[in-house]
């Protein structure tokens, strides 16, 4: 059962793994962690997304803050948009200029454009794993969109010019 949860999930879990630990080698053993903590309680896998990416969430702030004396940052506000894949339909410079925009981002804002767009959750799954109501997450994903566009916007006038 869980490993049909896994086939049919694993580009979601392992882009917001990424996103979360900024490498493929703690971003793999993020995913594992969580789904043997799954396992190991008992959980059913139908419905479960949300609450395997929440758990994933929970242990990367956890390995944040153990490997911080003092934590000023939760993961997803560093760098974290390394999962931006290299190979996407866009030059190098607009991969660049993408990547710059999402690092520009609020943390939260950052966040649900990273469910959303790149681990194609819904809006309710979103707002599970975040524990927000669900009109926040669709509010923090338009706010960032806007954002996004202008800053994208602005930069390509630049370039222009």
């Amino acid at each position: 059962m869980w490993a049909a949860f896994y086939l049919a999930n694993r580009r979601a879990l392992g882009t917001y793994a990424l996103a979360l630990t900024g490498n493929a080698a703690d971003a793999q053993d993020l995913v594992q962690d969580a789904l043997v903590r799954m396992v190991r309680q008992k959980h059913q896998a139908r419905e479960a997304r949300a609450y395997v990416m929440r758990c994933m969430r929970n242990l990367a702030i956890d390995r944040y803050r153990r490997s911080c004396s003092r934590p000023t940052e939760t993961p997803l506000e560093g760098d974290c948009v390394a999962f931006i894949d290299e190979e996407a339909a866009m030059d190098g410079d607009t991969l660049e200029q993408v990547r710059a925009a999402l690092r520009s981002l609020p943390a939260r804002r950052r966040e649900v454009i990273v469910l959303k767009v790149y681990a194609e959750l819904s809006f309710r799954e979103i707002a599970d794993i975040l524990k927000i109501p669900t009109g926040t997450a669709a509010s923090h994903y338009a706010r960032a969109l806007d954002e996004l566009r202008e800053l994208l916007t602005t930069e390509k006038r630049y370039v222009s010019r």
